[in-house]
């Protein structure tokens, strides 16, 4: 399934020759995400657009049964926007094991943006035709929401992978960014700005998140494993699915063989009508508590879970609860206590009726009733604490593996010219002088221009390309400054000169072109160095209007060199 949110994830950044460059077709694209992917699509799903109508009765109709109305992640309360509302608005496409089948919603263009979204749900088909599947079903949802998480996270890492290679940046550098803009406060502020996600950050937390956890932490979970093993690792996480919502949100965890406790399920009294049973997990846990805490308080209250179980039924004309969990240490446990406690007594109840309450803490575990008597709690706390098994042998599903962390640059100052005209750019690794007599305007930490204007009339300047440095982006940026310049001539033509390979002075390697106006001594000339292992370029422009001016500009490219550092701070922005 395709959300309209998983746009979001997509870092667009200019393209210039590839904006105007043709569409691929929906074979095209079917093509080049299987070569990506490494997976074979001998049996090609139909791909068929379908009416705005008739889409949402078959998607829906595929999918009648709504998201339960009380789940612990809701506070056991009717959710006044079920997962048919949200689904309703979200959905874009989806596709159909049954019938091998991408249905896609009507009215969507096939822009560029559809082309990188189509590129998720053929995920979905070659994962069907080559992998085997984790089953939705199962008696803990916990479990099946991990397992959800792996199927929808691998379609975004691939969506992602092949929405960089169009736009010809590195995929950890887009992972990265996505994690930024994925973190709970930055999807928050995306859900209210977003005119297209209004139902979902209307419904209750516990639906949006069954909605979002899939994709969002999914894809962080898929991008670990990528970058820990490539796409040979991650279909081997198909073999061996991960267990719990914890081993999404710590993928570490999965890899090490962390797995939940066994805690077997709470049986209600007698005269007690069983309502719903199951496993929060940590992620539930999480949900839970963000209704009355902020996020942060309620993750760090989370984490550390080691398992847990609960019962929710009525009692008469009142809902009960009970629930046993174990946590890693006993700090996690206490924190776990607190923080229910609090939140409890916040919210008058943990259900939606009176409570009557118990709360106990032995050592790892921590047990909680309500809806129950006092003189049936020392026989609960037993009981809930009897229902806590030994901690699992941790089993490596793929031996010792760590997986490396993101570079994240160093602090450093905005640029800045010292007294005596040189330019130091921390960030980007570089000082030049200022031509003679000339000004340095700082436009941002990876963009500054140099004038020189009276007897002398030059300009020089100093980009940052994000692409990956390769002959067509070398090309595109080269292409992309004579367009800005001849524009700005008007009337006046450049003309090609010529172009060759330079080497600059501490720098490296590059290519330089050059172009000069028709009937005139200006030129302009264009270097670009490709640096972080090609993971981008410094462009470095000059513009003169005349013979001395080339000559003062020259000056200034030769003053160029790198700071103390080796590897510039922008590489770990460029190549994580």
């Amino acid at each position: 399934m395709l959300l309209a949110l998983a746009g979001c994830s997509s870092q667009k950044t200019p393209r210039s020759a590839l904006d105007s460059a043709p569409l691929p077709t929906p074979a095209q694209v079917a093509r080049d995400v299987a070569a990506l992917r490494r997976l074979a699509n001998s049996r090609p799903a139909r791909v068929e657009f379908v009416e705005e109508r008739r889409f949402l009765q078959e998607y829906l109709g595929a999918n009648a049964a709504p998201l339960p109305k009380a789940t612990p992640g809701a506070t056991f309360a009717p959710a006044p926007i079920g997962l048919r509302e949200v689904l309703g608005e979200q959905v874009i496409a989806y596709y159909s094991r049954r019938s091998h089948r991408i249905a896609i919603r009507g009215g969507q263009q096939w822009d560029s943006a559809m082309v990188d979204l189509f590129a998720h749900e053929l995920t979905h088909s070659l994962q069907a035709q080559n992998l085997p599947l984790p089953k939705l079903t199962d008696e803990s949802a916990d479990a099946e929401l991990a397992r959800e998480a792996l199927l929808e996270g691998d379609a975004m890492l691939v969506m992602l992978a092949y929405a960089s290679w169009r736009q010809r940046v590195p995929i950890n550098r887009a992972l990265s960014r996505a994690a930024a803009m994925l973190a709970d406060v930055g999807f928050e502020r995306y859900l209210r700005a977003s005119g297209g996600n209004q139902v979902l950050y209307a419904a209750p937390p516990a639906v949006r998140e069954r909605v979002t956890f899939p994709y969002t932490r999914g894809l962080m979970f898929a991008g670990d494993v990528w970058r820990t093993g490539g796409f040979e690792l991650l279909n081997r996480v198909y073999e061996v699915p991960p267990a719990s919502s914890e081993q999404i949100l710590h993928p570490q965890k999965y890899l090490s063989g962390e797995l939940p406790v066994p805690v077997a399920t709470p049986t209600p009294p007698k005269d007690a009508a069983q309502v719903k049973s199951g496993r929060l997990g940590e992620h539930g846990i999480r949900v839970l508590f963000e209704q009355g805490m902020p996020a942060a308080q309620a993750a760090t209250a989370a984490a550390g879970w080691g398992g847990d179980a609960f019962s929710f039924f009525q009692r008469g004309n009142a809902p009960a609860l009970l629930w046993a969990t174990t946590w890693d240490s006993e700090q996690d446990a206490g924190e776990f206590q607190v923080a229910l406690a609090r939140y409890a007594a916040s919210a008058g109840s943990v259900l939606t009726g009176e409570g009557r309450s118990m709360l106990r803490r032995h050592g790892q575990h921590v047990v909680f009733a309500e809806g129950v008597d006092a003189g049936e709690r020392d026989a609960i706390d037993t009981e809930l604490t009897a229902l806590i098994g030994a901690v699992p042998a941790a089993r490596p599903p793929f031996g010792a593996l760590t997986i490396p962390p993101l570079r994240r640059p160093p602090p450093t100052r905005p640029p800045f010219v010292t007294p005596d005209g040189v330019y130091v750019n921390e960030y980007l690794g570089l000082v030049a002088r200022v031509p003679p007599g000339g000004s340095a305007q700082l436009r941002s930490a990876t963009s500054a221009v140099f004038s020189l204007e009276g007897e002398v009339t030059a300009f020089g300047g100093i980009e940052l390309s994000e692409q990956i440095a390769g002959r067509d982006t070398i090309d595109d940026v080269h292409g992309a400054i004579r367009d800005v310049v001849a524009e700005a001539l008007g009337k006046y033509k450049l003309e090609y000169t010529g172009g060759r390979e330079i080497y600059l002075q501490a720098l490296g390697q590059a290519v330089e072109r050059s172009w000069r106006v028709r009937g005139t001594a200006a030129g302009l000339s264009v270097v670009v160095v490709p640096i972080c292992r090609g993971s981008g370029s410094f462009v470095f422009w000059r513009f003169y209007a005349d013979i001395p001016g080339s000559a003062v500009m020259q000056g200034w490219l030769d003053s160029l060199r790198p700071t103390a550092w080796s590897v510039p701070p922008v590489c770990a922005m460029l190549d994580p």
